[in-house]
Order: C-alpha cells, then sequence, then structure tokens
C-alpha cells in the first residue's frame, strides 16, 4: 500500500465480514466524511485515510446512516478530531496499562500527571497530546480489530 490513500470498507450485517468499497491513492482530504447516506444504503462502513509523509490518519465508523465514531490524528497536532464515543479497540489498545507505561517513561515526571489523567478517561478528545501513536501502528489496530483486510 503508498504511504497516502482513503479506502472504505463495508459490510450490510455484523455477521458479515467487511468488503472493500472503494479506494485511492490520491492525498486523502482532511475534511470530516458526511457518510450518512452511503452507511444507510451499505449498512457499516469503516473509512481509513492514511498520509505516512505527514503522519496523518483519519477513522472514521458509521452505522445505518449514524456516526460511531471519528478521530483524525497528525504527528505534529496530535489528536485534531474525535467524534462519537470510544470503541473498544481503543479502549483495550491505546488506553491499555502496558502502552501506559511506555508513554510515562519517554516524558519527565512533570507530565505524569496529564498523562495519567487522560488514560483515566479513556477518551480521545480534539486537542489531545495522548496518547501519541508514535510506534502504534494505529491502521494496523483498527484493521485488525475489525477483522479488515486489504
Amino acid at each position: 500500500m503508498s504511504s497516502r490513500y482513503s479506502i472504505f470498507f463495508c459490510r450490510k450485517k455484523p455477521s458479515e465480514e467487511f468488503r472493500q468499497a472503494d479506494f485511492s491513492s490520491d492525498d486523502p482530504e482532511f475534511e470530516d466524511k458526511e457518510l450518512k447516506a452511503f452507511s444507510e444504503d451499505n449498512g457499516e462502513v469503516i473509512y481509513l485515510a492514511e498520509q505516512e509523509n505527514v503522519g496523518f490518519i483519519h477513522y472514521e465508523h458509521w452505522q445505518n446512516g449514524m456516526l460511531v465514531r471519528r478521530l483524525k490524528y497528525n504527528n505534529d497536532y496530535s489528536w485534531l478530531s474525535s467524534d462519537g464515543e470510544p470503541e473498544k479497540w481503543e479502549i483495550d489498545l491505546l488506553f491499555s496499562s502496558q502502552n501506559l507505561s511506555t508513554t510515562l517513561g519517554f516524558y519527565e515526571p512533570e507530565r505524569h500527571e496529564e498523562i495519567r489523567n487522560v488514560w483515566e478517561r479513556k477518551n480521545i478528545q480534539s486537542g489531545d497530546a495522548f496518547p501519541i501513536l508514535g510506534a502504534i501502528d494505529l491502521v494496523h489496530i483498527i484493521k485488525q480489530f475489525w477483522k479488515i483486510s486489504t
């Protein structure tokens, strides 16, 4: 896969596997998606976009015309967008105790309270610096959780 792409996956029923609906190797758009009609027609929709050279990741999860979760991350500015409720994969993987220990190890003790507060909340908010992705491959985590293959 190239260093920049956007891709849509969808499925009609939770018991089905996601299928790839569209793929573009162009620079992904940073704007929020309006996938209400597309999701109403296709059931559950996962949108992923990545532009590695600027550290940008865009994730949207829609179900039957409703936005479930939207996250946008940029290595330079951290979490740019966070809409909807945290999903299981976020809580289990991004906010794991192992990730907390690793993150605390990278920062001076003056930042530890801020980091721990984010972990207690277990909910990414726009503007948050944590959790940082760095070595965490968010796209891989999402694909693995939703059992998506490309």
